[in-house]
C-alpha cells in the first residue's frame, strides 16, 4: 500500500528505509506515531525485516521519536508494536505510542489517559478524534524536535 498518497500531510519525517507519520488516532495519547517501512511488499513475521532497517530503526529512528516526543509533551514510558494490520497486508510499521498516566491539555483538547484506560488496560478504544487543525499543529511541533536533514519541511 501507498501511503504517500492519503497520509503525507501527517509525515514528520523521513529516513533512508523509514517514513514517520503521526498517527491520526492521537487520543488519548498525544504524541503517537509511526514508522512505515519505504521498501515495498508484504512481510510476515518482524525476523524478515533486513539488518540495516532495524538497525536504522532502532538507532536512529526510535530514539529520534523519544527525543521529539519527550521535548514535547513528556512521557512515563513508550509503547513500542510492530503490528499485524489486514489492512495494510502485513506491511511492516511500528507504532510508537508514548504512556503517561495522566492528562494532557494542549490548545484546549483534552487527551486523558486515565478517562479512557481503566487501571491494567493497555488497550481500550480511542477517545475523542482530535480536529484536524490540531493533528497539523502537533504534526508540526514534533517535525521541529527531529533532526534537520530528516525532518519534513513544509512552506
Amino acid at each position: 500500500m501507498d501511503r504517500s498518497k492519503s497520509f503525507d500531510y501527517l509525515k514528520v519525517a523521513t529516513y533512508p528505509f523509514w517514513d514517520v507519520y503521526l498517527s491520526r488516532n492521537q487520543n488519548p495519547s498525544i504524541g503517537t506515531l509511526y514508522a512505515w517501512l519505504k521498501r515495498p511488499g508484504d512481510l510476515q513475521y518482524a525476523t524478515e525485516l533486513g539488518k540495516d532497517e532495524l538497525a536504522e530503526f532502532f538507532e536512529s529512528v526510535l530514539p529520534s521519536c523519544e527525543s521529539a516526543i519527550a521535548e514535547c509533551w513528556n512521557f512515563q514510558r513508550l509503547q513500542l508494536a510492530l503490528p499485524e494490520d489486514p489492512r495494510y497486508h502485513a506491511h511492516a510499521y511500528w507504532v510508537m505510542v508514548p504512556r503517561r498516566g495522566r492528562s494532557v491539555r494542549v490548545a484546549g483538547f483534552l487527551f486523558d489517559e486515565q478517562a479512557v484506560f481503566p487501571q491494567g488496560v493497555t488497550y481500550c478504544p480511542r477517545g475523542e478524534r482530535v480536529p484536524k487543525h490540531l493533528l497539523l499543529k502537533i504534526r508540526d511541533a514534533l517535525s521541529g524536535k527531529f533532526p534537520q536533514e530528516r525532518r519534513i519541511i513544509r512552506g
